[in-house]
C-alpha cells in the first residue's frame, strides 16, 4: 500500500516476479533519466486505487484495518485533518473521522494528519498529525444499542444479557 502525492492510496500487488536491480552503471542511470518518469518497473501491477482524501504536500500513512472480518478497511490520513477509512474490496469511503479536521478559525490548532497505526486484533485505530494541541487520537467503533461488551472485551447482544421479563 502506497501514498502518493497524487491524493491517491495505491495498493500493488506484490505477488509478482519483480526482482530489482541493485546494481547500476552510469549508462543506466543515463538511460532512466531519458525514459519517461511515470514509467514502472516490468511486472508491478496496481491492483486497487483509493480516492478521496488530500494528500499533495505531506507524506501520509495507511493502514489496514482487518481486525474485524464483516469490516476491513483501509485507515488513511488526510491533510484536511481528516481520516478517511475506505473500504477495502469496495474502494469507497465508508467513514470519515474528524477529530483532527482542520477548520478556518484563528483559535484552532488543528492541522494535518499524517499518522494513523490499527491494532492487528482489536478494532482500535490510533491518529496523530501536526497540530498544536499535540494530541493522538484513539478510536473504536461505537457500539449498537443492542450491543454490550463482556468483562473479557467480548461484544454480545444484549438481549443475551438481559432477557425479557
Amino acid at each position: 500500500l502506497a501514498g502518493t502525492l497524487d491524493s491517491k492510496l495505491r495498493l500493488w500487488d506484490t505477488t509478482t516476479k519483480y526482482h530489482p536491480r541493485f546494481e547500476f552503471s552510469l549508462d543506466d542511470i543515463e538511460q532512466a533519466q531519458q525514459q519517461s518518469s511515470k514509467k514502472r518497473p516490468a511486472g508491478l501491477k496496481c491492483a486497487k486505487t483509493y480516492s478521496g482524501h488530500v494528500n499533495t504536500k505531506f507524506c501520509t500513512f495507511a493502514a489496514f484495518c482487518v481486525a474485524n472480518p464483516n469490516r476491513q478497511l483501509i485507515a488513511c490520513g488526510s491533510e484536511d485533518g481528516n481520516v478517511y477509512l475506505y473500504g477495502l474490496q469496495s474502494r469507497k469511503i465508508e467513514q470519515v473521522l474528524s477529530g483532527h479536521a482542520v477548520t478556518n478559525t484563528p483559535t484552532t490548532n488543528a492541522g494535518p494528519t499524517l499518522a494513523v497505526a490499527a491494532h492487528s486484533t482489536r478494532e482500535i485505530l490510533a491518529t496523530g498529525g501536526m497540530s498544536l494541541d499535540r494530541t493522538v487520537r484513539v478510536w473504536v467503533p461505537q457500539l449498537a444499542s443492542s450491543e454490550v461488551v463482556d468483562e473479557d472485551d467480548e461484544t454480545i447482544p444484549s438481549s443475551t444479557t438481559n432477557p425479557p421479563c
